[in-house]
């Protein structure tokens, strides 16, 4: 009795060392280049020199871009494709399990505008999150 007792207890352990919701945080004060095309996926930034060809920094005197420590984080970001809608991207949680990342989000849309937008999200993740394992962004 013990003996399954202790194995159950072990296989619950596993499995929630193997699957779980990842820390994040937002970054904000930044632009995606209007030179560089639409990626079809998330885009996964691990040094500032791919960080600055992809986006640009939107400085204004009361905001500075959110800093990035590239030898502990990266950067995750959602781009979509240019629209005259308002919208927004909220990020609901990010998953792991064994072997991947899901970035999880919701796309609002809103009223018509008279101009266009790039809508994007980025957030900033701790690095030994992506060790091994794929990324994906979901949708839902």
């Amino acid at each position: 009795m013990k003996a399954k007792a202790l194995a159950a207890a072990f296989i619950a352990a596993t499995l929630t060392a193997c699957t779980g919701s990842v820390n994040y945080r937002e970054a904000s004060g930044y632009f995606f280049k209007n030179n560089q095309p639409c990626p079809k996926d998330i885009l996964v930034i691990t040094n500032k020199a791919d960080l600055e060809r992809h986006f640009g920094y939107a400085t204004t005197m009361s905001q500075r871009p959110t800093e990035v420590d590239f030898s502990k984080e990266a950067v995750l970001a959602i781009v979509l494709p240019e629209t005259d809608l308002s919208t927004d991207i909220g990020i609901k949680g990010i998953t792991s399990k064994q072997g991947s990342l899901t970035v999880n989000y919701k796309v609002n849309t809103g009223a018509k505008n008279s101009y266009t937008i790039q809508p994007m999200r980025m957030i900033v993740v701790d690095k030994s999150t992506l060790q091994n394992k794929t990324v994906t962004a979901k949708d839902n």
